[in-house]
């Protein structure tokens, strides 16, 4: 018999979380555990918010508090989401990834708009699909440094994705 549960913790530290969703249900069919019940809803707020999703598993790797006390600090995660919203507040000092692209549209030059706003604004990234775009065009305007910086700083999120590390070996070359 397949174990679920291994496959499933396997997918959700790749961060394939809906993947690793199905088979921690699956384990719960054949193994009914509150463990198991918590990862599940775990891989859903790795749907709603990644960062925060993992930084709950490594708080669940590290301290051994009962599931029970788990169950908890996950609902409050849920209820802080769902109060707020799962779109954040951009600080004034930000600018969304999206309105960054418009300004690049508007000027026709990203370097132009980057450099005018590197120092005094921070883009904010929501998701994968616009970090690698953003990395991309960060390589191709020879800002090497500067996306070795960002790649540090997301790597844990994005660590396993093919796509990503193949954009790092990149970066990595033109050192």
């Amino acid at each position: 018999m397949k174990d679920y549960k291994k496959t499933a913790i396997k997918l959700f530290e790749k961060h394939d979380f809906a993947a690793s969703m199905k088979y921690f249900s699956l384990a719960y069919e054949n193994e009914k555990d509150a463990e198991i019940l918590l990862m599940i809803d775990l891989c859903g707020l790795a749907e709603i918010d990644v960062l925060e999703a993992l930084m709950f598993y490594d708080f669940f790797e590290i301290k051994k508090l009962s599931i029970v006390q788990y169950q908890q600090i996950l609902d409050s995660i849920f209820e802080k989401i769902a109060s707020h919203g799962s779109n954040f507040e951009i600080p004034k000092d930000a600018i969304s990834y999206d309105d960054f692209m418009k300004l690049v549209e508007k000027n026709g030059n990203f370097k132009d708009v980057f450099e005018s706003i590197m120092f005094s604004t921070k883009i904010v990234v929501s998701n994968k699909g616009d970090m690698l775009n953003f990395l991309k065009k960060l390589f191709e305007n020879d800002y090497v440094e500067i996306g070795l910086a960002y790649m540090e700083n997301f790597a844990k999120i994005y660590i396993g994705d093919k796509n990503f590390e193949a954009m790092a070996k990149k970066f990595i070359k033109n050192i």
